[in-house]
């Protein structure tokens, strides 16, 4: 007899902060059965409700971009993550991102509270139809902060994969902070299409943030100077005491990883709240680490301070004079600096973290805030009295915290003679897990353990053997979090 026991895996958490904004300018047109092209609609055997059914067979919607669910679940709780999982075929189809609101008003009519939105990136492989199981392989999980409940959920996909003739998903599920699902088969459901501005002003969708060294050569990066109405973009020019760097030093020699030699590093001749904007190719980041690399020559030069903003705004370089409003950015992190007085004259990379190599100083300080682009500011300079300018070699970017390994489930065995099962993961050492069990996909209230220490010799951590939770019966579903 062959027996299901599902792993499911825990995804880097998302930092949302645009929560609890309310959109009561949406309109939600209610959708019904029909093969009409381009409209709200959908066969009859595959309905809404096909979306919540915890198996295989898929809600289809020919109406495509912003259609969706409205949900009024039975059990109640505040949504943290959501988990999508992909349909039978045609990966076009697929939502490629998603908005989430609640309401405790009418489900139609009422002013929906945004909770999260967020890109999505369905895997190209698929779930088979009907009352086959859903497999993690084939789903994505956005999570989020939340703690606000609400009687009513609207999900929205506002974007596609490709431009195919239907929007669809096999399966949608809100999971709340000890990992309870919080839709079920024969909630009320309805299958909808939204007219309305579904993302805030604030800023686009906001992706699952980049993890590790997050800098590249293919960033886009302005020069400038910080005043108290906005960051001014510079120019190249010699000009004395102006916001303007040489030809050969300018804001790009900052994130070309490489520090060191004549010309290997970005100089400014304003020399005080000097510094950059940079809008990482990567996507929206969790910045917590930077090192600072020294340029090749004149230490007073030094920056002694730094200052760390970010932003959700969209920044399009505009050139020469360009005022970037400072009422756009957030303050993560600011301090001071003690670079080394060694220079390095020799053009060399830095290599991949933990960095080894040339005259540097790392800064760690706690954020998990996530923003698409970073302002890096130096107020001062170690010696202003003998300084022309500031200069500084090379900046990095580090995800440290989100960096870490993501607990997958890569084996799961199970002894049918004796009812006993053991599950392995991919784990870091010095970290602890919580196992949870589920039945249903819905139920994830049973944790088989919730303090395993993961393996200090070994990239991964098995747990067990422990008895089934359900003894004999052969299907259930396994996930791992962090503690």
């Amino acid at each position: 007899m062959k027996f299901f026991f599902k792993k499911l895996a825990v995804t880097t958490t998302i930092s949302m902060v645009l929560a609890n904004q309310s959109f009561a300018d949406l309109i939600i047109n209610i959708g019904t059965e029909g093969f009409a092209a381009g409209v709200n609609n959908w066969p009859g055997g595959e309905p809404p409700s096909a979306a919540i059914d915890g198996a295989g067979q898929k809600y289809l919607n020919f109406g495509k971009e912003n259609t969706g669910i409205v949900v009024t679940p039975t059990a109640g709780g505040a949504p943290t993550s959501l988990t999508y999982w992909a349909a039978n075929d045609s990966p076009n189809r697929d939502p490629a991102s998603f908005w989430l609101g609640g309401t405790n008003g009418d489900s139609v009519t009422g002013d929906y509270t945004f909770i999260a939105s967020g890109l999505l990136a369905l895997p190209d492989s698929r779930n088979q139809g009907g009352t086959a199981e859903l497999l993690e392989s084939n789903s994505a999980t956005a999570s989020f902060t939340n703690d606000a409940s609400f009687t009513n959920y609207l999900v929205v996909f506002p974007t596609l994969k490709g431009n195919d003739n239907s929007m669809q998903v096999a399966d949608v599920q809100l999971f709340d902070a000890a990992g309870t699902g919080i839709f079920a088969p024969g909630d009320t459901i309805l299958g909808v299409q939204v007219d309305g501005a579904l993302v805030p002003d604030d800023g686009p969708l906001v992706p699952e943030p980049s993890t590790g060294l997050l800098l590249s050569t293919e960033d886009q990066i302005i020069g400038g100077i910080l005043t108290d109405t906005g960051f001014i973009e510079g120019s190249a020019s010699g000009a004395a005491n102006g916001n303007n760097w040489p030809g050969g030093e300018p804001p790009e020699e900052l994130i070309d990883g490489s520090f060191g030699g004549g010309g290997a590093k970005y100089l400014n001749f304003f020399k005080l709240n000097t510094g950059v904007i940079i809008t990482p190719t990567v996507g929206a980041s969790v910045v917590d680490r930077i090192t600072f690399w020294t340029a090749n020559d004149a230490e007073p030069r030094d920056p002694a301070s730094f200052q760390l903003y970010g932003t959700n705004k969209v920044i399009i370089k505009g050139g020469p004079g360009t005022t970037y409003p400072t009422t756009d950015f957030t303050l993560i992190t600011e301090g001071a600096l003690e670079l080394p007085s060694d220079r390095a004259t020799i053009a060399t990379p830095i290599g991949d973290p933990p960095f080894s190599t040339g005259p540097f100083q790392t800064v760690d300080f706690s954020n998990t805030k996530t923003y698409t682009s970073f302002m890096l500011i130096f107020p001062t300079v170690k010696d202003a009295s003998s300084a022309n300018s500031m200069q500084v070699s090379e900046v990095a970017f580090e995800n440290v915290i989100n960096s870490s390994i993501d607990p997958t489930i890569t084996e799961i065995n199970y002894d049918k003679a004796t009812d006993m099962i053991d599950v392995t993961w991919l784990s870091q050492p010095g970290q602890n897990y919580i196992l949870y069990y589920s039945p249903d996909l819905i139920d994830w209230s049973t944790d088989i353990a919730d303090s395993i220490e993961a393996k200090d010799d070994s990239e991964v951590t098995t747990f067990g053997p422990f008895l089934n939770p359900n003894t004999k019966l052969l299907k259930g579903f396994f996930r791992v979090k962090k503690n």
